[in-house]
C-alpha cells in the first residue's frame, strides 16, 4: 500500500496521458486470445543470465486497435517458478499489465500486403506473488520489451514477444540486498506466443 501511496503522482500521470490518448482516436478493431510459453528471474540470486532460473506462463489478452500502427493491450498472466534460488522455493506471480503498443509497420491482421510488424511495447504491470507457503504479497512494475506479429488469416492473429517486467520489490527470491535502482530490485520476463481473434468495430461500440 505505502508503494503506491508514494508513487500516487506517477499513476496519476500515467492514466491521464493515456486518457487523452485515448479520447484523441477512433477504434478499428479488437483483438482477445490467449497467451503462453516461458519465463524467467532476475534476482539477487541470477543475475543477467537469461533462462538460468526458468518457469512457465498462461494466460489472456486484449488488445484494441487504435489504428494500422498504434494499439492498447490489457493482458493477464499467471507464471510458476520451481527452486528458485538461494532457498528452492516455489514461487508464483499473477501479473495484469496494459500497455502501448507501436508497430514498426502498418499491420492490420487479414490484410494480404500489411500482414507482418515487428513491435515496441511498454507500461505498467500489477502484480500479486506467492512464495512457497508465505503469505500473498502486491507490488507493481514497469512493463516493456519487443515483438513480431504475423497475420494467419482473415481473423487470426499471432505474436511472438520478449518482455521483461522491472519490480519495485526485493523480495521475489526472499533474498533482499541493497543497491541501485536496477540493481536493488527483482526483475522477471515472458518470453511466448499469443493466439488472438480480431473483431470490427462498428457504429455505437458494437463488434462484428
Amino acid at each position: 500500500m505505502m508503494f503506491f501511496i508514494k508513487n500516487k503522482f506517477v499513476f496519476l500521470y500515467l492514466g491521464m496521458a493515456l486518457l487523452s490518448f485515448v479520447s484523441n482516436v477512433n477504434a478499428q478493431t479488437i483483438e482477445v486470445g490467449l497467451s503462453g510459453g516461458g519465463a524467467y528471474l532476475l534476482t539477487d540470486s541470477v543475475r543477467a543470465v537469461p533462462f538460468e532460473q526458468p518457469g512457465w506462463s498462461a494466460g489472456g489478452v486484449v488488445r484494441y486497435n487504435f489504428n494500422t500502427r498504434w494499439s492498447a493491450r490489457f493482458s493477464y498472466n499467471y507464471m510458476n517458478f520451481k527452486n528458485v534460488k538461494p532457498f528452492n522455493d516455489t514461487l508464483s506471480i499473477n501479473d495484469v499489465s496494459l500497455v502501448g503498443e507501436f508497430n514498426f509497420f502498418d499491420y492490420d491482421i487479414g490484410s494480404e500486403k500489411n500482414n507482418i510488424s515487428p513491435y515496441l511495447f511498454g507500461g505498467i504491470s500489477g502484480l500479486s506473488y506467492k512464495i512457497s507457503s508465505d503469505t500473498l504479497r502486491g507490488n507493481a512494475a514497469l512493463t516493456f520489451g519487443v515483438g513480431l506479429k504475423y497475420s494467419l488469416s482473415d481473423r487470426i492473429g499471432m505474436g511472438f514477444e520478449w518482455g521483461m517486467r522491472k519490480t519495485f520489490t526485493d523480495k521475489l527470491d526472499r533474498n533482499d540486498i541493497d543497491g541501485t535502482f536496477f540493481y536493488g530490485s527483482d526483475w522477471y520476463n515472458f518470453t511466448g506466443i499469443s493466439i488472438t481473434y480480431k473483431f470490427n468495430v462498428i457504429k455505437h461500440g458494437a463488434c462484428r
